[in-house]
């Protein structure tokens, strides 16, 4: 069968509208080109920032680490008690001590070139090469030129190497002596050069004279702070682009608060510009791909789409258009268009099938309020309410079985026994047909006369007459709540909540049917109060461990629960479970959440829908595991003192009772009863004792600031620190220090 595609108006809208459709992708990718092109600055700026912020902050914390192991180090006796030895014989063994010490300062994040302790006091060197009188030293004339320098601690440059000094003690210009780090430039240019990415670090000093780094890059520098307007631009933390040597580069600084270094990222514009240009490239590759595939697969699905059109027009033309009398075969075709649109008995069942579903998904939308500005011509065209019919009254009656059936396709065909049950009793020509929304079973029924007189009546009996054929039929017992009548179509949403409502008041019952309204309040303030009695002596069973007693009591507990409206048993059950959290948290047993949250769920449509399942389910997943746990003795006396070294050892940390909890596997209010039972004082104050311990010898024994005892003692600030110290001693850690010199100078 020849076409001719290109010749028919419906073929070429067809192309038409794909080749518009396929034109998308297609824009798409250009804007994402134009974008990468403009995103080209921005990621040599953010290159720049972030490459200078990280390489300045690995490097400060790395000295920053240091300079703490170092504080941490000199506070020690050893360090200040040898410092006061005579490089003798006799006292090698000490020495031997010290110089084991001088080995632990070796950073693992940098490779220390030699760590010298130096005695001003008795003229000895001591590095990790040598132990010799400072005359005979090699480092002579470099730690004399330290001694002149009339600093606590500060950082020195040299051509090969950077020095950190430290006198001790801290915070006094000339004592016993110093301690000095040597760091090789090598290493550290090593460590930060990052030419495998793109870009290189120069370290510069607060004179831009050059501390570290690359000489060309060096030089970079140095051309770009000649041009004035280029140098107050890297000054204040911009990114400035120069060219040097005819190649283009970009330069961030950043100025260090620790030690007034300067840290310069330069970067080669041509390496990124590199690897644009590769995007670029594969970006427009991609757009001209999109565009072929776009216009081959517009022509082969409209040829796809339209060959149907076509066959349907040469069947027009050849068997009705080109001959004035119906041959017998154009008689067949008629015969079977006529037989596949009314007289099929199949595709009336498939349609019937179809309309009987959208009415069932009307009514479920309509249920659950989903549907707005109600009309009746949407009753009408679903066949629910006809025409003529002018004054109807109406109830939503909700239906559910009183126990869970756990098996799917069980539940399924009872739900649909169960609705036909429905239909059986009440006419289908008085109700819409039920609905299945969860586990529940609604159905509206249409009261058409103006006289109400009797319907109530009616309609409990037909409900009465359900809950009698289920037990007889499905040997399942059934509950029934219904809504309060109403004519206005919007209020569906509302009837359907109340026969919810009613279903909930069915909970503690069986066979039960009540209508809205017609259900009395009644006061529970005694049965509350009885609960909340109930509810402890359970739990007080749970905890003595006394099984036989926690199950009648849980007995009792439910007996009483029953009592209670829906709304109130669900508040009171919440409670219960708010206690067990509680103690299951005391005891460190996991919960199950998803066993907490069928709990909370509670309700005519969730997995537990009845109270004798809910008991069940709480001595199962929550009181049980509690017994287990709690039968388990722990040795205290063995917990208590590898808890008390433990703070011993970290005193001068931020010590916590979570971080302990954690460290030991505990709850942390468990381990907080342990400790004040064991020990007559709360953990808290147990740590804030030793710390003042330790703070007190430190300010007996060294010069060292309140500040630095404050940080090495692991407070946030000094002042909490002084407001801690003051609360305990009765005065500041300033006066304790004056206090003690005065009397120490006295005796």
């Amino acid at each position: 069968m020849k076409y001719h595609f290109f010749k028919s108006k419906y073929y070429k809208k067809i192309l038409f509208m794909l080749l518009i459709i396929s034109i998308i992708p297609v824009i798409v990718l250009s804007l994402s080109v134009k974008r990468i092109l403009e995103m080209e600055k921005e990621t040599t700026r953010s290159m720049q920032e972030s490459s200078i912020t990280n390489i300045r902050n690995e490097i400060e914390s790395m000295f920053k680490n240091l300079e703490y192991s170092i504080n941490r180090s000199i506070l020690k006796s050893t360090f200040i008690q040898s410092l006061d030895l005579p490089r003798e014989s006799k006292n090698f063994q000490e020495f031997n001590k010290i110089s084991e010490e001088l080995k632990l300062l070796q950073s693992p994040e940098l490779q220390l070139a030699d760590i010298i302790l130096v005695s001003n006091t008795n003229n000895w060197i001591m590095s990790m090469d040598e132990f010799t009188t400072l005359d005979l030293s090699n480092s002579n004339k470099l730690v004399k030129d330290f001694m002149n320098m009339k600093k606590s601690a500060f950082w020195y440059d040299e051509k090969d190497a950077i020095y950190f000094v430290k006198q001790i003690p801290i915070n006094v210009t000339t004592g016993k002596g110093m301690l000095i780090i040597k760091i090789n430039k090598t290493t550290l240019f090593d460590k930060i050069h990052k030419n495998d990415l793109g870009y290189s670090i120069i370290i510069t000093d607060a004179d831009n004279s050059k501390i570290l780094g690359d000489e060309k890059d060096n030089a970079i520098l140095t051309y770009t702070n000649s041009v004035s307007d280029k140098k107050n631009q890297l000054f204040h933390g911009e990114v400035v682009e120069v060219v040097f040597e005819d190649e283009s580069y970009a330069l961030a600084m950043s100025e260090s608060d620790y030690n007034d270094w300067r840290y310069t990222s330069i970067i080669t514009t041509s390496y990124v510009n590199r690897e644009y240009l590769l995007i670029k490239r594969m970006l427009v590759i991609s757009v001209i791909g999109a565009v072929l595939f776009g216009i081959t697969c517009s022509i082969i699905y409209s040829n796809k789409l339209y060959s149907p059109i076509n066959e349907i027009n040469e069947i027009v033309d050849m068997n009705v258009l080109s001959s004035e009398k119906a041959s017998s075969e154009q008689k067949n075709i008629t015969k079977k268009l006529r037989y596949l649109l009314s007289d099929n008995a199949q595709m009336r069942k498939i349609i019937s099938s179809q309309a009987q579903s959208e009415q069932k998904k009307f009514l479920t939308n309509l249920y659950l309020g989903e549907i707005i500005d109600i009309d009746r011509g949407m009753f009408t065209n679903y066949d629910l309410i006809k025409e003529t019919e002018n004054h109807i009254t109406m109830y939503v009656i909700g239906v559910k079985f009183c126990e869970q059936i756990e098996d799917r396709k069980e539940r399924k065909l009872f739900l649909f026994a169960l609705g036909n049950i429905i239909e059986e009793l009440l006419t289908t020509e008085d109700i819409f047909p039920p609905i299945e929304i969860g586990d529940i079973l609604y159905v509206t029924y249409l009261h058409k006369t103006v006289s109400n007189e009797g319907i109530e009546l009616k309609l409990k009996k037909n409900c009465e007459m359900m809950i009698e054929a289920s037990n007889q039929y499905l040997n399942r017992q059934i509950n029934v709540g219904v809504s309060m009548e109403f004519d206005d179509l919007n209020e569906f949403p509302n009837a359907f909540n109340q026969s919810n409502q009613m279903l909930r008041r069915t909970m503690n019952q069986l066979e039960s049917c009540i209508f809205y309204g017609k259900y009395k309040e009644s006061s529970h303030k005694p049965v509350e109060f009885k609960l909340k009695q109930k509810r402890m002596l359970l739990l007080n069973a749970v905890i003595a461990t006394d099984e036989r007693e926690a199950l009648i009591k849980l007995d009792e507990y439910f007996q009483n629960l029953l009592e209670l409206d829906y709304y109130l048993l669900k508040l009171e059950i919440n409670k219960l479970l708010t206690d067990i959290m509680e103690y299951c948290n005391d005891y460190f047993v996991a919960l199950d959440y998803t066993k907490i949250k069928e709990i909370v769920e509670f309700d005519i449509g969730s997995s537990l829908d009845s109270v004798d399942v809910l008991k069940n389910h709480i001595w199962l997943h929550f009181l049980m595991p509690l017994f287990q746990q709690i039968e388990q003795p722990e040795d205290e006396a063995n917990i208590s003192t590898q808890l008390i070294n433990y703070i011993n050892n970290n005193i001068e940390s931020d010590l916590s009772l979570d971080e302990c909890a954690m460290k030991f596997n505990y709850n942390p209010n468990y381990l907080s009863r342990m400790f004040k039972k064991n020990f007559n004082k709360t953990f808290t104050e147990y740590v804030t004792e030793k710390k003042l311990e330790r703070c007190k010898d430190m300010l007996l024994t060294t010069d060292i600031s309140v500040n630095e005892i404050a940080f090495l003692m692991g407070y946030n600030s000094s002042q909490n620190f002084i407001r801690v110290f003051k609360k305990y001693m009765l005065m500041t850690p300033g006066q304790f220090r004056l206090v003690n010199k005065v009397q120490n100078n006295i005796s």
